[in-house]
C-alpha cells in the first residue's frame, strides 16, 4: 500500500512539476515584453493602425491576397525605420500573428499564410469594395517584431457632394482688423473643422494614418475671414462636402457664406 501510495505521489510530482515548467515557458515572453516596455520606447501603440488600403472584391482571390501582402510589406518598411526588427532572419518586421481556434484539449491554429487566405476569401466574397486596415496587436518598442492584424470595414458611402456637415455663426463684432478679432474667428473656424471631424467619425469614416479625415487649405480659412470681416456683421456659414466620400475618406470640403459659392 505504502509503495503505490509512493509511486502516485512520484507522478503527481512529476505532473506539478510539468505544469511548472509549461507556465514558465508560457511566462517567459510576457515578462521579456514588461521588460523591455520598461527599458525602450514604444515605437507602436496598441491598436494602432499601420498601413490601409481599399481592395476591390471583384479582383480574384489571388490578386486580393497579394495587396494583403503588399500592404504587409509596406507596414514592415516603415516599422523597420521606427526600430522594429524581425524575430527570425528572412521573416518581415511586421507579421500577422498566429491565431488559435478550437478547444483546450484540441487546438486549432491559423499561421500568417492560412490567415491571409482567409481574408482573401471573405473580401472576394463581399460583394464590394473593402477598406482594410493593419493594426498593431499591443504596444511594441524598439527591437521587437510587430504582431498585427487584419480589421476590414465595407467602404461604402458617408457624404455625398453638397451635403452640409456643419452650420456656425461668426460674428465679426470688434476692432475691424485687429489681431483679436482675427484670432478670435480663427478660433471659431478651427472648432467647426474639429465638428466635422466628429460628424466623419460618426459616419463611419475611418481616418488616415495620422487621425485626420480631410484637409482644407489655410488659403480657404484666411479667406473665410476676409469675407466675414468685410461683411461686418454676424453671417452663417456652412462646411460643405465639396465632393462625395466614402468610409476610406478622405473628406473634401469647401466653406459657404449665406449661399455663396466657396471662395
Amino acid at each position: 500500500d505504502s509503495t503505490g501510495r509512493q509511486e502516485e505521489l512520484a507522478r503527481e510530482k512529476s505532473r506539478l512539476e510539468q505544469d511548472v515548467k509549461q507556465l514558465e515557458e508560457f511566462a517567459r515572453p510576457l515578462f521579456e515584453i514588461a521588460k523591455r516596455a520598461r527599458e525602450g520606447e514604444v515605437i507602436y501603440e496598441a491598436n494602432q493602425v499601420l498601413g490601409s488600403a481599399v481592395i476591390d472584391s471583384e479582383q480574384t482571390a489571388a490578386a486580393i491576397r497579394q495587396q494583403l501582402a503588399n500592404l504587409l510589406d509596406e507596414a514592415a518598411r516603415e516599422a523597420l525605420k521606427k526600430g522594429a526588427r524581425p524575430d527570425k532572419e528572412g521573416e518581415r518586421a511586421v507579421h500577422i500573428a498566429t491565431k488559435r481556434t478550437g478547444t483546450a484539449e484540441t487546438p486549432v491554429y491559423y499561421h500568417e499564410g492560412e490567415i491571409l487566405d482567409l481574408v482573401s476569401k471573405d473580401i472576394h466574397e463581399s460583394g464590394g469594395s473593402v477598406v482594410v486596415e493593419l493594426w498593431a496587436l499591443r504596444n511594441y518598442v524598439a527591437g521587437e517584431q510587430i504582431g498585427a492584424d487584419f480589421v476590414l470595414f465595407p467602404n461604402r458611402p458617408c457624404f455625398r457632394a453638397g451635403d452640409t456637415l456643419v452650420t456656425r455663426k461668426l460674428d465679426p463684432a470688434g476692432e475691424a482688423g485687429s489681431a483679436a478679432l482675427k484670432a478670435g474667428l480663427f478660433r471659431d473656424i478651427l472648432a467647426a473643422l474639429q465638428e466635422v471631424r466628429k460628424v466623419a467619425r460618426a459616419k463611419g469614416m475611418r481616418p488616415d494614418e495620422s487621425g485626420q479625415f480631410g484637409e482644407v487649405s489655410y488659403e480657404q480659412i484666411f479667406a473665410l475671414l476676409d469675407r466675414v470681416q468685410a461683411g461686418k456683421r454676424a453671417l452663417t456659414f456652412r462646411i460643405v462636402a465639396a465632393a462625395d466620400a466614402w468610409t476610406a475618406g478622405p473628406v473634401r470640403i469647401r466653406f459657404e457664406v449665406e449661399g455663396l459659392d466657396s471662395p
